[in-house]
């Protein structure tokens, strides 16, 4: 028999959703385990396993063809701000973005609140100003390199943000979408110079328009990555 089993990690539960090659629905669950959630997914997985009839949840996953899996853990971390201590490297003249984020915008704005836009408080940034960096580099609209990058000044911006305790990284190069060269540079400085620390690159994660936008979710992707890292890794 092979299963299809599905993971869901809560705040409280963790539930597991065990389907076999008939059809057949079997549900397991168990306390989430805050410490180390991978284990509370195969806790539920267990249950779940018990309610086959089977020996062990060893027996379940040897017989498991697909294991999808969701958890809130991203979700919790930003929501607290539990992330990890987060730098931010962006072309030179750059450096604002994330904080001057979008002023017209509205979307997700109630019509008493886009009446009264000026006193609604704009949120505070993962990544407080001084632990933002800019570095000389520029690439055009169409992908071509105007202004390559630097490599003293990054390796000099590296090193700032290191100094400053920073667990974990965003790059977010402008126009890095078209032509994502300068980003994979200095990926592979971050590599050498400090491997264990988590970076994230805006072509990768976000590699679409709008610079607030992309900034954002690159520094979202950097300060939960590496919580999100261990845990995978634990599981």
């Amino acid at each position: 028999m092979n299963y299809v089993v599905g993971v869901d990690i809560g705040g409280t539960f963790t539930d597991c959703v065990v389907v076999d090659e008939a059809g057949a629905v079997t549900i397991g669950k168990s306390l989430s385990t805050p410490v180390d959630f991978s284990q509370g997914a195969l806790d539920a997985a267990a249950d779940a396993a018990k309610h086959l009839g089977l020996k062990s949840v060893n027996e379940l996953l040897t017989s498991t063809r697909l294991f999808f899996h969701a958890c809130t853990i991203g979700d919790n971390t930003l929501i607290t701000r539990a992330g990890a201590k987060t730098g931010l490297i962006m072309t030179k003249g750059f450096g604002d973005t994330l904080h001057m984020m979008r002023g017209k915008v509205a979307e997700g704005l109630t019509e008493n609140e886009i009446a009264h836009r000026s006193a609604l408080d704009k949120p505070e940034p993962f990544v407080p100003r001084k632990l933002v960096e800019e570095v000389p580099e520029r690439v055009d609209y169409k992908g071509t390199v105007l202004i390559r990058l630097n490599v003293q000044e990054a390796e000099q911006a590296i090193e700032r943000l290191a100094s400053k305790g920073v667990e974990s990284v965003a790059v977010c190069f402008l126009w890095s979408i078209m032509n994502d060269a300068h980003e994979k540079q200095l990926a592979e400085i971050l590599r050498k110079k400090y491997p264990n620390l988590f970076f994230s690159l805006s072509s990768e994660v976000a590699p679409y328009l709008g610079e607030y936008e992309r900034t954002a979710t690159t520094v979202f992707n950097a300060y939960i990555g590496p919580k999100i890292s261990s845990y995978l890794q634990n599981l």
